[in-house]
């Protein structure tokens, strides 16, 4: 029997009748109740640092969500209101399935499912995420500290913040084929970086050799917007910051990191969470949150841990490009920090008359250039300290 999913407002009603109809008297419960009901949450996150710490705090509870998610979701199949079809990834081949999963915690995985843009490509938009994932809350929650890099002569000031100046397209600065996904998207940024502390980010340090330090911006929500399908090419003013000065060691400088201090901190969003133990292994899968080739913001997952070079160093099948570097990469089962992208293999490969991109699922690649963080953590935290002295 082919099914399909019916998600409606009507069904998000009714799971929170039969496991959230119950109302806290503290603010904390009542965060944990709305985070899987209410998409407007995370916008409202985004301006509240506090509601955005006690929403990161309860991903420790996952699992009881988890529960009472599949508690509720049971009685809706079997009184059929709820009918899903699902579709599983596998490494190289997506396979489709028209039976219905007997048990609803498979079910409930699935929700974790997102249509690719073709065949191989693991880059996805933030506003694909469905909200219903407790995985795709996790990344949501994740993007906001996460900045892009760019040049102050590609923004202008007005009225109301910032807008984006003189934006090429894909297309036209890469000369892609006219199949290439994201195509006709504006390429604004040159590398990316991420929160450490309240008024200091991260990247990789061959970025300063691209644009001069007193000349980078950094901005928050360049993304393609969910409402209209388009990119966010106008910044509020506080979404934008400028770069004071850069913080790093012989030891970063080495591995190709530096730390960057913000004109002021950065109130939208908390400072994403560094793993304190990453053991590199085979095939530990990982995802990556950043700008490839400048594009609007992308989740680029499906991807897995390929080889280290030594316990500092290793080799990922993630789908980055130019414009990733700086690129926070994350441990899927935690959504901590494991890694800072700093380098890759070419991006594109010639096909006659356009390019079109390369893809490491398609025909496998030698892997995306990681440094593990989780091994830096107790030096990056000595040198915030240090400059909060």
């Amino acid at each position: 029997m082919k099914l399909t999913i019916q998600f409606t407002l009507l069904l998000f009603f009714l799971i929170a009748e039969t496991s959230f109809g119950q109302e806290s008297k503290g603010d904390s419960l009542s965060i944990k109740s709305e985070i899987i009901l209410s998409p407007e949450i995370f916008e409202k996150a985004k301006d509240s640092p506090q509601l955005m710490q006690q929403i990161i705090e309860f991903r420790g509870d996952r699992k009881k969500l988890k529960k009472d998610f599949f508690n509720s979701s049971v009685n809706l199949m079997q009184s059929g209101i709820m009918q899903i079809q699902y579709k599983i990834y596998k490494p190289e081949i997506y396979v489709d399935k028209q039976e219905i999963y007997p048990d609803p915690t498979e079910a409930y995985d699935n929700l974790d499912y997102i249509k690719p843009v073709r065949q191989y490509d693991s880059r996805f938009e933030i506003s694909q995420l469905n909200l219903s994932s407790t995985e795709h809350q996790n990344v949501i929650l994740n993007s906001f500290g996460v900045l892009g890099i760019v040049s102050s002569n590609q923004l202008t000031k007005n009225n109301s913040g910032f807008s984006a100046l003189n934006t090429t397209t894909m297309e036209q600065r890469y000369a892609v084929c006219p199949d290439e996904p994201f195509k006709d998207q504006p390429v604004l940024c040159f590398g990316t970086s991420f929160l450490v502390h309240g008024d200091i980010v991260i990247t990789a340090r061959h970025n300063l050799d691209i644009v001069p330090l007193k000349e980078m911006m950094f901005i928050i929500g360049y993304k393609v917007l969910l409402e209209s399908g388009a990119p966010n090419l106008s910044f509020k003013n506080k979404d934008v910051y400028s770069a004071v000065k850069t913080i790093g060691s012989e030891k970063l400088d080495q591995l190709d990191l530096v730390l960057v201090k913000l004109d002021r901190k950065v109130e939208s969003a908390p400072p994403l969470i560094i793993e304190k133990s990453f053991e590199i292994t085979d095939r530990e899968s990982i995802y990556a949150l950043g700008h490839p080739v400048g594009l609007p913001i992308k989740y680029i997952t499906n991807a897995s841990v390929k080889s280290k070079e030594n316990e500092l160093i290793y080799y990922t099948t993630l789908d980055t490009f130019k414009g990733n570097s700086g690129s926070p990469v994350f441990n899927r089962s935690t959504h901590n920090v494991v890694g800072v992208l700093v380098e890759g293999g070419v991006d594109f490969k010639y096909n006659g008359n356009c390019y079109s991109a390369n893809l490491c699922g398609e025909r496998g690649c030698i892997g995306e250039k990681v440094v593990n963080i989780s091994l830096l953590e107790t030096e990056i935290q000595q040198l915030i300290n240090q400059e909060a002295e």
